[in-house]
């Protein structure tokens, strides 16, 4: 009878340890599943952006000419777009989530264009790409493999955050003061400066190694992030590069002021 029961209990024991083993593995392939999906859909994003760079490229479009909307407006279009997808759970509903991923996008690409992207010799812009593609090969693999405890968490991003705000603030209103546009330069270091932590936190949320709360099921809201940072770092690398060419004298670079017509 003892044999009996020693063997029921082994036997049960045993059944639980597969089905936690089965139910890990299934969690762990349905990881891996939204992984190669979202890294796909950014993929794919990034080179809808990048096709439409280097065709203006290519063909030499002075896009900036046809339509005159600061690099500023495109960039609060595409954080309407994110904040949109974050804070009313639009990230789960087909067609409205692709619909404002895509939008998001398109609008840093234009940014990218309107900031003389086309006036950058081909070799520099390619060196561009590949820096920009290289950085975030880098920070993606830092934010998924390094210990968390090397990591900036949720409270650490938090207080970055608000530092970089305040400091953006601050060096927005000394260049207006001073009317020194070339002094942008400074603002988008600092700005390079706060998007390496948020690359890997983000990457950190995406790999899922943060709180059980943090963890999500959905790609398109991911993939539209890492398509984003990609290529606003590639705007921000075209500003400073267009920086070094006025200091070395391209006229071509330097700012035009517009002027009033007061006839």
């Amino acid at each position: 009878m003892s044999t009996a029961v020693q063997q029921s209990v082994e036997n049960v024991l045993a059944k639980g340890v597969t089905n936690r083993a089965m139910e890990k593995a299934a969690s762990k392939s349905g990881r891996s599943y939204r992984l190669h999906k979202i890294y796909l859909v950014a993929a794919s994003l990034i080179m809808f952006g990048l096709i439409q760079l280097m065709t203006i490229k290519g063909i030499d479009i002075k896009l900036v000419d046809s339509l005159p909307v600061p690099s500023l407006m495109w960039i609060v279009i595409a954080l309407v777009c994110l904040l949109l997808m974050v804070f009313t759970e639009l990230f789960n509903k087909f067609p409205v989530n692709w619909t404002l991923g895509v939008v998001a996008v398109e609008s840093v690409t234009l940014c990218t264009v309107c900031y003389k992207w086309n006036h950058l010799p081909i070799i520099t812009a390619a060196i561009i790409l590949i820096s920009v593609i290289c950085i975030h090969i880098i920070l993606y693999a830092l934010g998924a493999c390094l210990p968390l405890a090397l990591l900036p968490g949720y409270y650490g991003m938090l207080y970055t955050t608000i530092a970089f705000i305040v400091v953006y603030i601050f060096l927005s209103i000394i260049i207006f003061a001073l009317a020194k546009p070339d002094l942008k330069i400074i603002i988008d270091i600092w700005t390079f400066l706060y998007m390496i932590p948020l690359i890997v936190y983000t990457a950190t949320l995406i790999h899922h190694r943060r709180l059980p709360q943090m963890k999500s099921v959905e790609y398109i809201l991911s993939a539209t992030l890492i398509a984003i940072y990609f290529l606003f770092m590639v705007y921000l690398f075209t500003t400073g590069a267009t920086y070094i060419y006025r200091l070395v004298g391209h006229t071509k670079f330097h700012y035009i002021p517009h002027k009033l017509n007061r006839n």
